[in-house]
């Protein structure tokens, strides 16, 4: 019934989604500050963190699950996604990979405790490459933020005036509705060129004023982007703070990666991931060479670190973050490796 309506409408008056549009923008834009009052006094923190931290301890123990999964990894070989040969005791690959970062006999004689602390550095190593990898990616959210706060000055009062502006073009909208009803309701009772010409005359107006406050809203994204710049970022706020305004910025976000081959889960997953360090720790005014940073961080630590290849390096990182939750799965390779060759042959 609700389509048959919506359509009998729409060929009625086509500029109706329009119509629909400004209303929820009217709603948004008039009582944002109601809004927020509602959300802040319904909303406890406490609870919100306890569930954010709930929620990224249940990510991070079911990716450990998923991890040690005997059958999810022998599907992973079978597939082709891994080698099975890397991974086994006598494999070079596993050997030249485990060597850029430790002496291989070392790390083959290391006891539990020795090689459960190499493994807690890889786990460092990777978190913080895949940080620097998603700062790099998103650094144009950081460089916008920035912008607009190094000139704050001139955007003070940017959303305050577009309110007014808003006010302005919407009471004169409604002045002219209330006319349209009055010549709409005389029509009603009497019929007359006249009047029918001055209700479409007037129709038209109306709606080229409604298109001229859609117009004023395509810009309304970022004015409440600045404004929350403005407003609630200071020369204390880090990368993280950054990525969060945007984050809170939905439609704004949206349309600055529709022309990029980015993911808006991908992001939020970040922002609310397992391990972010570095972007909660770097003032986002501040112009610093993170991958040198970490280089430094990493030579202070006789840890030596190539950055010149890092999606090979991160490939790596995995490959023996995979071969640690083999290990406290107990996973065997070597039956693996006989189930994985019958097959071979049995498929020929």
């Amino acid at each position: 019934i609700m389509r048959e309506n919506f359509e009998l409408l729409y060929w009625e008056c086509p500029s109706l989604i329009n119509h629909i549009y400004l209303g929820f923008m009217h709603l948004l834009s008039n009582y944002k500050d109601k809004f927020e009052l509602f959300i802040k006094n319904h909303n406890n923190s406490k609870i919100y963190d306890d569930e954010l931290n709930k929620y990224i301890d249940m990510k991070k123990n079911l990716f450990e699950e998923e991890s040690m999964d005997e059958y999810l990894l022998y599907q992973d070989f079978l597939s082709g996604k891994y080698n099975i040969n890397d991974y086994l005791k006598d494999s070079i690959y596993k050997k030249n990979v485990i060597s850029k970062f430790v002496d291989f006999n070392s790390y083959c004689s290391f006891g539990l405790e020795e090689k459960e602390h190499f493994y807690e550095q890889i786990r460092g190593i990777y978190y913080d490459l895949c940080e620097t990898l998603f700062i790099t990616k998103y650094k144009f959210v950081v460089d916008k933020i920035k912008d607009i706060y190094l000139n704050k000055d001139k955007y003070l009062n940017n959303y305050s005036t577009f309110l007014k502006e808003i006010k302005i073009l919407d009471k004169q909208r409604e002045k002219m509705n209330n006319k349209l009803f009055n010549i709409f309701a005389r029509l009603e009772h009497k019929k007359s060129t006249i009047l029918l010409n001055k209700y479409n005359s007037l129709f038209n107006k109306i709606n080229s004023k409604i298109e001229e406050i859609i117009e004023k809203y395509k810009n309304y994204d970022e004015i409440v982007l600045i404004n929350d710049v403005v407003t609630k970022l200071n020369e204390d706020s880090t990368y993280y703070d950054a990525f969060k305004i945007f984050e809170g910025n939905y439609s704004y976000f949206l349309n600055a990666i529709k022309d990029k081959d980015y993911n808006y889960n991908d992001y939020i997953d970040y922002i609310y991931g397992t391990f972010v360090n570095i972007s909660k720790s770097i003032p986002f005014t501040k112009d610093i060479d993170i991958e040198d940073t970490l280089f430094k961080k990493y030579e202070l630590f006789d840890t030596n670190i190539d950055f010149a290849d890092k999606y090979k390096l991160k490939e790596e990182l995995e490959f023996i973050i995979r071969l640690n939750y083999i290990e406290k799965g107990n996973i065997d390779l070597d039956k693996f490796k006989l189930i994985i060759d019958v097959k071979k042959i049995v498929d020929k």
